[in-house]
């Protein structure tokens, strides 16, 4: 049963790949519409109509605001138009958030995904990002299936909890301790 419930939400860390695609996809030449696009605050739209808001510095986007053509946005300070520090992630159309942060275009250092799958059904993700990879330990939300809270050691490349230690916490208080064996065996 609590690997059912696990496994039903793998769509999840696929997004996390489409996250970096995204965050990565912002186009370093465009039509600067307004403002100084060397140095200063400026809009830029580019070749793939994502449309840059922000600081500008010797050509490079320094911290703004990306909005691309599926409405979904990032915003966050860039290095050599990587993102790079603290950011926010919207995908209105995937009723997804991701908060926390990256290095260079990689997820590093804590972060939060949340996706409202329904009106019933919601997953937020938290824990400590190592390139890209989730590592250490993890806390895996639901709002369905009468668990409220997984703890695993880290979720692997294929969306499934890594062997180690886990907890699950029910709505009504029980709380189940055990571990994950290699092959997802409880």
């Amino acid at each position: 049963m609590h690997r059912s419930i696990i496994l039903k939400n793998k769509g999840v860390y696929f997004f996390i790949l489409f996250l970096l695609y995204q965050i990565n996809a912002i186009a370093q030449k465009g039509n600067c519409i307004e403002g100084d696009c060397k140095n200063g605050k400026a809009v830029l739209i580019s070749d793939n109509d994502t449309k840059y808001e922000g600081e500008f510095k010797n050509g490079s986007f320094v911290k703004g605001k990306c909005t691309y053509s599926d409405s979904s946005s990032f915003e966050g300070s860039f290095i050599d138009f990587k993102p790079n520090g603290y950011c926010i992630y919207l995908n209105p159309g995937k009723n997804m958030r991701f908060t926390g942060n990256v290095s260079l275009g990689a997820l590093n250092g804590s972060g939060r995904l949340a996706q409202k799958i329904s009106s019933n059904d919601s997953v937020i993700i938290k824990g400590i990002w190592t390139n890209n990879a989730l590592n250490g330990k993890t806390t895996i939300s639901y709002k369905k299936g009468g668990a409220i809270a997984y703890t695993v050691n880290c979720i692997t490349s294929d969306g499934n909890p890594a062997p180690g230690p886990l907890t699950i916490l029910f709505a009504d208080s029980r709380l189940y301790s055990g571990k994950i064996e290699p092959g997802n065996r409880v």
